[in-house]
């Protein structure tokens, strides 16, 4: 009696497993597919309303371990970014695969509404990873896609490499990523910040960093700027600092670095942002013929501390006149303090800078 049901049993599930199967059919092989690696986003000259869409596509080659730079540069020009990929389709013979895309470009000339639209399209698409990379692109994002470069074995690789520091540890580059630009555009007491990509002698440039005011572009740091933006905001930056001092030039190698901050916020006295830097480091180059004894490497100190405390407020100076907040002290002071606005208190905010630099060596040869 039991043995005759099974058959009936077992009918069920082997419908199941071919309803399972049944999309299989849809799937695309891997020599039928572009791999879209970059995604770039110009403004259209005389337009308002389109922007131009670059798609840089990697081309599968046959063996993986060769390596390659081929691939396809795809432009179009339309209304909306999902028509323009629409469009996209009618110009290749292979799908488009959106799973390997690595960052996103835009042009600096891009338009502050363009620049948030594209940034809420990309979070939306459920192919894009949150993790992908973001960047300013100088003159424009086609500009830098189009280029091929030598060191690189997979298109787009150079560049991703150097946004996202797995390749060259650059204390000039501050990584943006896709998810963490989407936040900031819209979180209050936090301003976005996008570093600025130029091709310059065939090779990319990273060294500047552009400040948000939220969707419109409030201005641009210095490389020695971004520099400090770097040691403020991470720890452990590998750089270094460079100072006159008795008319020699001298560069302290930084491996050892700390920063932090406290709010203190009194009716009286105003709003005061205290920043502590701890900075620690070799003495790498220096054009003295002479030994340096303990009281000069004291006295040395003092100078960098000086220079350092003074380079560091200018710079907390000009973002608080750009009216940003790339730090997040607004974030920081609102969820400490509930019902209270630090965009009223910011504008007369007063900054206070105790650093600390320690030079540990003076080399091998001093």
């Amino acid at each position: 009696m039991i043995r005759s049901l099974l058959p009936g049993l077992r009918m069920p599930f082997v419908l199941a497993a071919l309803l399972l199967t049944a999309g299989c059919s849809q799937l695309k092989d891997i020599d039928k597919r572009l791999f879209v690696v970059a995604i770039g986003i110009d403004p259209v000259p005389g337009s308002k309303d389109r922007m131009k869409i670059t798609l840089k596509a990697a081309i599968p080659q046959g063996d993986p371990k060769q390596g390659g730079q081929e691939f396809d540069l795809i432009t179009i020009e339309a209304g909306s970014i999902a028509e323009s990929l629409r469009l996209a389709k009618s110009k290749v013979d292979k799908e488009l695969d959106f799973g390997h895309t690595k960052g996103l470009l835009f042009g600096e000339k891009l338009s502050p509404d363009a620049l948030a639209y594209a940034v809420d399209w990309a979070v939306r698409r459920r192919d894009i990873q949150l993790v992908s990379l973001t960047a300013l692109a100088q003159p424009t994002a086609y500009d830098i896609l189009k280029q091929k470069i030598k060191t690189e074995r997979v298109p787009g690789k150079a560049l991703f490499l150097a946004l996202s520091r797995e390749g060259t540890e650059s204390p000039f580059i501050v990584p943006a990523y896709l998810f963490d630009l989407h936040r900031k555009l819209y979180e209050p007491g936090w301003s976005p910040a996008l570093p600025i990509v130029e091709y310059k002698g065939k090779q990319f440039n990273i060294n500047k960093l552009a400040v948000l005011r939220k969707k419109q572009t409030a201005g641009t740091l210095t490389p020695d700027e971004t520099k400090l933006y770097n040691i403020l905001t991470r720890r452990h930056v590998r750089t270094n600092l460079n100072l006159m001092w008795k008319e020699n030039r001298l560069a302290l190698n930084l491996d050892q670095t700390n920063s932090w901050y406290r709010i203190i916020s009194s009716g009286e006295g105003g709003t005061q942002v205290v920043f502590h830097l701890h900075l620690s480091g070799m003495l790498e180059e220096t054009r003295m013929v002479t030994s340096l004894s303990g009281a000069e490497l004291r006295e040395l100190e003092t100078a960098y501390t000086e220079k350092l405390s003074k380079d560091v407020r200018a710079l907390l100076t000009k973002l608080q006149q750009w009216d940003t907040d790339p730090l997040g002290l607004g974030l920081h002071y609102e969820a400490r303090h509930p019902g209270r606005s630090w965009k009223e208190l910011y504008p007369g905010a007063s900054f206070t800078v105790q650093a600390k630099v320690q030079i540990r060596s003076t080399g091998v040869i001093l």
